[in-house]
């Protein structure tokens, strides 16, 4: 946030509880759109294949479904 704002750029930090389910993105999918929000700056964690396969994952759903540009970094 505050490499973001030398650049004149607002960030707010934002904590969303998901429950688990089958779309673990769709919470935050739906704060973004609540709020309005234009860009979403977040981190890429993997976990492994059998873990991905069974429960899912917040990376994966919102690479494969989100209304706004997504920044990950890995």
């Amino acid at each position: 946030m505050t490499y973001l704002s030398l650049y004149g750029i607002r960030s707010e930090l934002a904590v969303i509880a998901a429950v688990p389910g089958d779309d673990e993105g769709l919470p935050l999918r739906q704060f973004v759109i609540e709020q309005q929000i234009d860009l979403l700056v977040m981190g890429a964690f993997v976990h492994s294949r059998l873990r991905q396969t069974i429960l899912g994952g917040m990376t994966r759903s919102l690479l494969e479904n989100c209304p706004i540009p997504v920044v990950m970094s890995h």
